[in-house]
């Protein structure tokens, strides 16, 4: 019973980093969807997503790893889509910081 907690826990953290992190992003680029998702800029979300993003992924990663109860393949496609997402986030927070340094500059 505890393996399928754990294992469900895992894996809808991951899957709600990934959502959280990458979907809106892909729908921003159709320009068909931008008024759809047009709330994402209103809550400004392109500032504090990462930071969403990085705890949700973190969470993941740690709680895969400690977790020995969940099989081995699981762990592994888990650990590989949480680290891909912390890499996301990192890169996300640097390209803002980046942006807002050249904005005050410029």
């Amino acid at each position: 019973m505890v393996v399928k907690k754990e294992l469900a826990t895992a894996i809808f953290l991951t899957i709600s980093g990934f959502v959280i992190g990458v979907i809106p992003w892909i729908l921003l680029l159709f320009g068909k969807t931008k008024n759809s998702v047009q709330w994402l800029r209103e809550v400004g979300f392109q500032y504090w997503g990462w930071f969403l993003v990085f705890c949700l992924a973190g969470y993941a990663f740690i709680k895969t790893l400690r977790s020995k109860t969940i099989p081995k393949v699981a762990r592994i496609t888990m650990g590989v889509v949480s680290l891909i997402l912390l890499g996301w986030s990192l890169l996300w927070a640097v390209l803002i910081i980046c942006g807002l340094a050249i904005s005050t500059i410029v």
